[in-house]
Formats: C-alpha cells, sequence, structure tokens
C-alpha cells in the first residue's frame, strides 16, 4: 500500500520535472524535451506550460503535426490565448500552408494588436504572397514593439549583397572553394513552391538548396544538370540582425550546400555543425 506521507509536495515535482526540460532543451535534444513534457501531461493534461514545451520540442524536430496537436489542445480550452494562435500560426507557416497560418495570423490580430509575433506572422505571410511593402511594414511594427526580439530584416543593394557573397566564399575552406568552381551559385528572393516542398515537411524559410548531380555522381557521368546552390536571398536577410551576421549566414549555407554536392548525409552535417 503505497504511503502519501513519503511522497514529495506536487509542486516540488513540478520543479524537478522543469529542471529535466530544460536540461533538455539546453542540450539540444528536442525529442527528449517532447517525451518529457508528455509524460507529465499524461497526469496534468491542463499544464499550459508543459503543453507549450512539448509543442517547442516537437515543432524544433519537424514533427509540425504532432507540435500543432498541443497547441490545439490549449486553445480547445481558451480560444482567446493568441499567443499560442500566434505559435499555431508560425507552426503551420513553417509546414508551408500559407492561407492557413494567414487565416490564424488574422485572428491573433483581432484578439490583440500590440503583440510582436502576430504582426512578425504577418510579414512572413505579405512576403510569400511578394507583397514586399505590406512585409516590411509588419516587420516594422513587429519591431517596434519588441525591439530586441524582432530586429528588422537587413537589407542590401544588389551590389552590396554581390560583395557579401564573395566575402562569404572566401570565408570558405580551401578545399571547399576549389569544390565550388564546379558549382553554380544562383540568388533568388524565397523558395518557390516546388523548393520549399523539396524537403519534409515543407519549409518557406529556406536559407540555400542544392539541386543537381553530387560530386560522386557527376564523376561517374551521370545527370546532364549543373550542380547549383539556390541562396535565399530575403530568407537570408530577414534571420540576419546585421550586415556581419548575414555573412556568417551566408557562409554557413554555403558549407552546407557544399556538404550535400561532396555527398554528406544529413548525420555529417550535423556533425560538422552545419545544421
Amino acid at each position: 500500500m503505497r504511503d502519501d506521507r513519503f511522497l514529495p509536495e506536487c509542486d516540488v515535482v513540478r520543479d524537478w520535472a522543469w529542471a529535466a526540460l530544460l536540461a533538455a532543451w539546453e542540450g539540444g535534444d528536442n525529442l527528449r524535451l517532447a517525451e518529457l513534457a508528455e509524460c507529465w501531461l499524461k497526469d496534468h493534461p491542463d499544464d499550459r506550460d508543459f503543453r507549450l514545451w512539448a509543442a517547442d520540442g516537437l515543432a524544433a524536430a519537424r514533427h509540425l503535426e504532432a507540435a500543432a496537436g498541443h497547441l490545439q489542445a490549449i486553445l480547445d480550452a481558451d480560444p482567446s490565448d493568441v499567443e499560442v494562435v500566434a505559435r499555431l500560426g508560425h507552426l503551420y507557416f513553417r509546414g508551408g500552408q500559407i492561407d492557413l497560418a494567414a487565416r490564424l495570423f488574422g485572428e491573433a490580430l483581432a484578439l490583440r494588436d500590440d503583440v510582436a509575433d502576430v504582426h512578425y506572422g504577418l510579414g512572413l505571410v505579405a512576403e510569400q504572397r511578394h507583397d514586399y511593402v505590406a512585409a516590411e511594414r509588419a516587420f516594422a511594427n513587429a519591431h517596434r514593439l519588441d525591439p530586441d526580439g524582432f530586429p528588422l530584416p537587413v537589407r542590401l543593394t544588389d551590389r552590396e549583397f554581390e560583395h557579401c557573397l564573395k566575402e562569404a566564399v572566401q570565408e570558405l575552406p580551401a578545399e571547399l572553394q576549389v569544390a565550388l568552381d564546379l558549382v553554380a551559385i544562383v540568388v533568388q528572393d524565397l523558395p518557390d513552391e516546388e523548393s520549399m516542398r523539396a524537403v519534409e515537411p515543407p519549409d518557406p524559410e529556406l536559407l540555400g538548396l542544392f539541386t543537381g548531380p553530387t560530386h560522386g555522381e557527376r564523376h561517374a557521368g551521370m545527370g546532364e544538370m549543373v550542380p547549383t546552390i539556390v541562396l535565399y536571398r530575403r530568407n537570408l536577410e530577414r534571420l540576419s540582425e546585421d550586415p556581419d551576421h548575414l555573412l556568417e549566414e551566408i557562409t554557413t549555407t554555403l558549407y552546407h550546400e557544399l556538404g550535400h554536392y561532396l555527398g554528406w548525409d544529413e548525420e555529417e552535417v550535423a556533425r560538422r555543425g552545419l545544421e
């Protein structure tokens, strides 16, 4: 027979569970984070904070449908939770469901018009629809509401971006610069529908994409396409806080996509810290 006198208080147990979540998050173990949160939720299904942790861990691991389930569970209890409506919008946006994301951001804006994350989401949707004026206005609103959390995107002229790209190439190790001589580099504003869905789940926030035969396939005479790295300029600029940060992002993206050209799998890419 269980003697409850020797069990710790519930709040103490929650603190233990919370500490385990933080350790998993800091260790980058997203699936473990979700597993720990879901374990707690079995007995405490109404714990909003742990639902958010579960959603965050699953989303970071690109298990978007499962993450959406946790967010929807919170909204089923409180449809006016604007933070969660916005999070769900971002989740659907990341999965390439732009129209659904737009609807959710619109609902969030109707609930409250002073949430930076909502305006940022509206900017993402406007950008995908190539309404760049509306996008910049929405990003400016997000920055006004939360300057630290939402820095303004870096916007360079074509000549400045080309110069930044040349600098990024020079930052690569010598052997990769040699490999790059056999690879074309193309710059586009944003991924189109086909490119977005070249990964699973689809990703409108791609920074770069490698297409064509790998080095091994080309050496073996396979494939007529030219190996090509596509860089998505507006995604790179939006992710960057200043020109130096943009240079770093372009360099890392080139390194990552060259890895695919050289035949590295995702584990090798991850091992080299290029995720």
